[in-house]
Parts: structure tokens; sequence; C-alpha cells
């Protein structure tokens, strides 16, 4: 198994030796092997390695699992931070808990200038967020799933390795871990994706877990290419905050809804959500007007598309 992770943290570029990585570890089984396994891998790549388990504040048993990270930790000779955070109380509490987590890790990956944060993500997860996607309508840029690497420093190295490995190696190694009880509750979408969908699917294709992850390898592989190609693109574009339908089928078909969406984030202070790509991209085949968030418009008017922007914005119309 640790070749395998060797292989992913190479072939991804996740790490190349001598980085200070924050570890994110809850107590929870995932967390608790990656904790182990980059303590095996520390020494080959010179890492630094700093535990950090994130207090949610949600569940009393919190700060008691996270005293088995901080031992656990410290029988590996790694320093343990505790880290504490308020979650807002809105509809989806878990999006709420992960936001206030990340910002949290990020938080603390500036102040100890480390390079990456690591975190437990697996194959299994990979799946699971795949098909999380599909059942949602999250299109084609949807299938990407979890990203190996983030540009704000956050990496999976277990992103490659099924929870069965990773189960097999806390057995073997007899490493202790805490389970969330919430991570069986059927009340979740991902609960039921994990304990129902994904095992009918494995009755038809017991690959089917490796076949989703290397979709979203693919998926995430020519979302890349599209995005090379709209930057070549849009560089040959005029700032301002109109363009002509002509100066956009200078380019392939295929990228037109990319670059048009490309020239708006560009040029008004947005960053547009799927229908609001799908709507603005009608407007290449036909007349029409899109209104977007704060105001701003879109508008097809003949052969050109104008953006504009409402009075308060202090943004002109071209």
């Amino acid at each position: 198994m640790l070749s395998k992770i060797r292989r992913t943290i190479r072939e991804r570029g996740l790490l190349y030796g001598g980085e200070r990585v924050i570890l994110a570890c809850s107590g929870g089984p995932d967390s608790m092997a990656l904790l182990d396994i980059l303590h095996r891998l520390r020494a080959e790549l010179d890492l630094e390695l700093i535990a950090a388990g994130v207090n949610h504040g949600l569940r009393q048993e919190a700060k008691y699992e996270l005293r088995l990270v901080q031992s656990e930790a410290a029988k590996r000779s790694i320093e343990f931070v505790e880290l504490e955070v308020e979650v807002e109380r809105r509809a989806s509490l878990q999006g709420a808990a992960r936001q206030a987590r990340y910002e949290a890790l990020l938080a603390l990956k500036r102040e100890r200038r480390a390079q990456k944060i690591a975190v437990g993500h697996h194959q299994d997860d990979q799946a699971e967020t795949v098909l999380h996607r599909i059942l949602r309508g999250g299109g084609f840029h949807g299938l990407g799933g979890i990203e190996p690497a983030r540009d704000d420093g956050v990496i999976r190295p277990l992103i490659d390795t099924p929870r069965a490995d990773l189960q097999a190696h806390l057995e073997r190694f007899r490493i202790p871990f805490v389970l969330d009880p919430t991570n069986r509750e059927h009340a979740h979408e991902r609960v039921r994706i994990r304990e129902v969908l994904l095992p009918m699917l494995e009755e038809e294709d017991p690959q089917i877990r490796v076949h989703l992850a290397q979709i979203a390898d693919e998926a995430r592989a020519h979302r890349e290419r599209e995005r090379v190609a709209v930057d070549f693109a849009l560089a040959r574009i005029p700032r301002g905050k109109t363009i002509a339908i002509q100066a956009l089928e200078l380019f392939p078909t295929h990228i037109r809804p990319a670059l048009l969406t490309a020239f708006i984030e560009r040029e008004l202070p947005l960053r547009l959500n799927r229908p609001h790509r799908e709507s603005t991209a009608a407007l290449l085949r036909a007349k029409g007007e899109v209104l977007l968030p704060g105001g701003y418009q879109v508008i097809r008017s003949g052969q050109r598309i104008l953006l504009r922007a409402p009075e308060r914005s202090g943004i002109e119309d071209a």
C-alpha cells in the first residue's frame, strides 16, 4: 500500500520533499491511517509534520477524540495543535462545519508557514462524490469529483487508495481510531450513497469504485485542457463590457460557452454558478437577457453581447 501512496504523491505532484505539512486528523479511521502513513514516509520525503485536530463544538465526544489524536501523534514525535471553531447554524450543518474546518486549517497553514495541508480522502470518497454529483445534476465538470491537489495547498495522498486497504493497515498495526456516529445516519445523502447505492452498483460492476474514480481523473483532465484553451482565447479578446458574437465564433464551438463565462467573470466581480452559465450560453444562439446576482445583466443585442451593471456598482456600461 505504501508503494501505491508513494506513486500517488509522485505522479500527482502532491509533495516534492522538504515541505512542512499540516496533517488534518479528527481521530477517524481515514485520518488516523493518514497520520501513520505520512509518519512512515516522513524521513524519505524529509517532511515536517504538524497534526491538527478541529473541534467544531457540535459533539461533546470530540474533545476526547482529539486526545486520542494527540496521544498517537506524540508516539510518533509529531506536534499536535487543537483548533476550536464556531459553526454557523444553517440548513447544511455539515457544509458549515466543513467550511469552518478548512478556514481554521488554512489559517494554521499561514501561521506556521506550512506548504501543504494533507487530508484523508480516499478512493471510496472519490467514488461517492462522483455519484453524489451525478444525482445532483452536477454536469460534466461535476464529474471531476475531489481534487487530489488544490490551489490553496490542500492535498489528498490517499485519493488512489481504497478504504479497505486503509482499514487493513489500521488492523495490521493496531492503530486506534474513533467512529463518528453521524457517518452512519441514513438521513445524510452521502451515507445512503455509501451504504445503499454503491453496494447495489457493485453487484453489477465489482470495480465500480475504481471506475468512478477513473471517470473523475478523465473529467479533470478534460477540464484542464478546456481551461488552457479558454485562457488562450480570452487573452485575445479586448477588455470591455461588450463582445461581438463574431469574435467568439473565431474559436471552436465546444469552448465558446466557457469562453463567454470567462469573459463575464473577467469583466464583472462575479463567479457564475451552473444555472447562470447555462443561461448565458443560450445567448450564443439567440437574443435575450440574463439577470445575474447583484443586479448585473448580460444582454444579447443583434450580433453583440453587452454587460450591464446596476448604477450603484460604479461600473459603467460599454
